[in-house]
């Protein structure tokens, strides 16, 4: 709850939102047969068809006592699908950088980022973050 901007000081039944609220909505769904529907990152398994059915994504789901379920997801226009696409590869990129130690991939991975602002942007990064390491 604390993770949230300002939600630490509200009351946990408050309805201003945050991940306490929504961690508490989806334990309660689990466990005392109250179902709901919460955005979650879960294994994909075909909700977005031309993704890797392992995936993580970020979708609405279905979270029951049986478990958390992905709905489907309505067709992304081309643009919102280049996006998703793009994250994708940088967060493989960043996995392989992490479990590699290659500075390679790891300016790959920030100068693909669409927030990034490219390569120059990328090598400041690497430089700023990677001196002391």
């Amino acid at each position: 709850q604390e993770a949230g901007e300002g939600v630490h000081d509200a009351p946990m039944d408050s309805d201003e939102g945050g991940y306490g609220v929504v961690a508490l909505d989806v334990m309660a769904a689990l466990v005392r047969q109250r179902p709901t529907v919460a955005i979650i990152n879960c294994m994909n398994r075909g909700t977005l068809p031309w993704l890797d059915r392992s995936a993580v994504v970020e979708v609405p789901c279905l979270v029951d006592p049986s478990g958390v379920s992905p709905l489907s997801a309505a067709e992304l226009p081309a643009h919102a699908r280049g996006m998703v696409e793009t994250v994708k590869e940088v967060e493989r990129l960043v996995l392989d950088a992490s479990v590699s130690g290659s500075r390679r991939a790891l300016l790959k991975a920030l100068a693909l980022h669409p927030l990034c602002g490219g390569v120059d942007a990328a090598n400041r990064i690497c430089q700023e973050h990677l001196e002391g390491v």
